[in-house]
């Protein structure tokens, strides 16, 4: 009997230190099942996209009237899977990407979007200030966005923050697409150990 209590202790450590070592998106370790992300991140205050609702309620339909799902429920297959809510105050949209049954990247899509670079340039500063301090690395120090920089159309600048120890990072973009000439702010949370690494190729 010691010696399974023993075995479930070495577990549990070994689980929770596991949970430490991971890439972690407003606390939540950015590992294990989708379905358990999502509802994490419910209990936060995110709900899904109207998208994936009617989705959901699709496929609670067809469960109810006998049927099947092929390739699983949107909540637990590969496929990307939407939410919305507030991040840092502003409200945000959540893409959750998985493979192989393993949730390895969030991506966040600052709703607010931006006729003034400066308005964009001043914000994107504030959080990469706010990740530099984070995820401190000297080799990697950020260098601010000049607000007299020209950003071209379609550009994409981006600034990387990693942690090490976690084999993951935060990747922090401002874009200027050609569809609507207005500055976004995305950040991209990723835990490197569960992403695609072309296996498959």
């Amino acid at each position: 009997m010691r010696k399974l209590v023993f075995t479930l202790l070495m577990l549990l450590t070994l689980s929770l230190n596991a949970q430490d070592n991971v890439m972690k998106f407003m606390g939540i370790p950015i590992d294990g099942p989708k379905s358990e992300m999502i509802s994490k991140l419910e209990k936060n205050g995110f709900v899904p996209e109207n998208v994936f609702k009617d989705l959901e309620k699709a496929e609670n339909d067809v469960l109810k009237s006998g049927g099947e799902i092929s390739g699983g429920r949107i909540r637990e297959n590969d496929e990307m899977y939407g939410m919305k809510g507030q991040f840092d105050g502003r409200d945000c949209t959540l893409v959750i990407l998985s493979y192989h049954g393993k949730v390895y990247k969030v991506v966040v899509a600052i709703n607010d979007s931006y006729k003034r670079k400066l308005d964009a340039f001043i914000l994107f500063n504030d959080y990469a200030n706010k990740l530099q301090n984070k995820y401190y690395d000297e080799n990697n120090l950020y260098k601010p966005l000049d607000y007299s920089e020209e950003l071209k159309l379609d550009a994409d600048y981006f600034n990387m923050f990693l942690d090490k120890e976690k084999m993951g990072g935060v990747t922090l973009h401002i874009t200027y697409p050609k569809s609507n000439m207005e500055y976004h702010i995305v950040l991209e949370y990723l835990n490197a150990n569960n992403m695609p690494n072309g296996e498959d190729l």
